[in-house]
């Protein structure tokens, strides 16, 4: 979590009200890749909704959620039982459904990988048809060297949605955005996005 705070303070700036959180087995928060599954993470992230909505000072009716590789596929998820107005997928993972509720999904694995050499359409898998179904705002950030993805998986989700969308490739970039110019690039491409959508007052 050591970039986010750079990659969020322009929305702060902005006026936005920001949840940061670490799900469990992920970033600073204990557990074991491999002892929690995707379901147990995907109610980490609506345990997180539910803390954020219930804050005095949340506009119900601008809820934006940004998501990243893991995150990017359980943020598609949560749209498909929480109302969320505004979508960032930045470099959105994706998983086959059979490893939904296994505790060893999230292990790397031969399957997966292959899984995402190629193309698949929204009724093959859960996140996909959670994009397809989405009518808010949608953003998809790529980047250009992607050594974790292959190209298949943003194309995937791009043919997966049915509402207009804005999707922006990093150039040069790897898969965790590490360089500061990738990391400032995706910074930049948030905050102009966002800032079409502030309430004026």
């Amino acid at each position: 979590m050591a970039k986010w705070p750079s990659r969020i303070n322009p929305l702060v700036n902005m006026g936005y009200l920001v949840l940061l959180f670490d799900m469990r087995a992920h970033g600073e928060t204990g557990g074991e890749i491999g002892t929690f599954s995707i379901h147990d993470n995907l109610n980490d992230c609506k345990a997180a909704f539910e803390y954020l909505v219930s804050l005095e000072n949340t506009d119900l009716s601008n809820i934006s959620v940004i998501g990243s590789s893991y995150g990017g596929y359980l943020a598609s998820l949560l749209t498909r039982e929480k109302k969320i107005d505004h979508l960032v997928l930045n470099v959105p993972a994706l998983y086959p459904n059979e490893i939904f509720d296994s505790a060893k999904g999230l292990l790397r694995s031969e399957e997966t990988n292959n899984y995402r050499e190629i193309l698949h359409d929204s009724d093959d898998n859960f996140a996909l048809q959670a994009i397809h179904d989405f009518k808010g705002d949608l953003l998809f950030i790529g980047v250009e060297n992607d050594e974790v993805l292959s190209p298949a998986v943003l194309e995937s989700y791009q043919r997966a949605a049915t509402v207009p969308f804005l999707c922006q490739v990093i150039a040069g970039s790897d898969h965790a955005m590490r360089t500061p110019t990738a990391n400032e690039e995706r910074i930049r491409i948030q905050a102009e996005w966002f800032e079409k959508y502030i309430v004026k007052e």
